[in-house]
């Protein structure tokens, strides 16, 4: 039976640190990432379909050794330029615009007006009765725009067989919370909430023999 999956995206996702690397390449295409990265080019799965839609500087390739992030490698979606995402946190204001618009579905999660969107999308036929995924949420707005009106947000719609409508898989354990960064703080669900310190060039040392430590802070 075939399984259509909107993967939209609308947050910065920054990882990087001082000790651990991180690879970036957005060279591939939307079709190489959604069957040889998502699907771990699993050929039983056959997908049709990849669209992906925005800004050609939003969708990158990852790779990670970062022990902050449970993610050796996957698909990197987010409203600015994926480069940016390789530089260490040393402003509450980082970032850049794509100038593109937003996507209606997230706009009724967030609750308001959304910009760059990033939208994945694709039809697939499963090979088994259930379907999980592995996602990071990050965001620049954390944590002095937390119900400020600036809701990031990511969503992973499913739609076909079985499924009544169009079903977003991104919420919270054991309930029907979505991923949004006015759901998930140092306020509302702080067990799902990591603060990233800025980074702070002087305080090398100790970044350097507390990777945990540095790559917090170099997020």
């Amino acid at each position: 039976m075939k399984r259509n999956v909107l993967l939209s995206i609308l947050f910065m996702l920054l990882l990087h640190d001082s000790v651990a690397q991180l690879y970036l390449d957005n060279n591939f295409t939307a079709k190489y990432l959604v069957e040889q990265v998502l699907l771990a080019g699993d050929k039983s799965i056959l997908v049709e379909n990849v669209k992906y839609r925005r800004s050609e500087n939003a969708i990158s390739f990852f790779q990670s050794s970062c022990q902050s992030i449970d993610m050796k490698e996957g698909v990197l979606l987010t409203t600015g330029h994926f480069m940016q995402v390789a530089t260490p946190n040393r402003f509450g204001n980082s970032g850049n615009s794509n100038f593109k618009v937003g996507d209606a579905m997230l706009k009724q999660i967030a609750n308001g007006i959304t910009y760059d969107a990033a939208v994945l999308e694709f039809d697939f036929y499963p090979n088994a009765d259930s379907i999980s995924f592995n996602f990071f949420f990050a965001s620049e707005e954390y944590p002095e725009f937390v119900d400020k009106g600036v809701n990031d947000v990511f969503a992973f719609f499913i739609s076909g067989p079985g499924i009544q409508g169009i079903k977003n898989l991104a919420v919270l354990p054991n309930s029907i919370e979505p991923i949004t960064v006015d759901h998930i703080n140092n306020k509302k669900n702080s067990n799902y909430y990591i603060e990233n310190k800025l980074w702070i060039p002087s305080n090398y040392e100790y970044f350097k023999y507390n990777q945990w430590a540095g790559e917090l802070s170099y997020n």
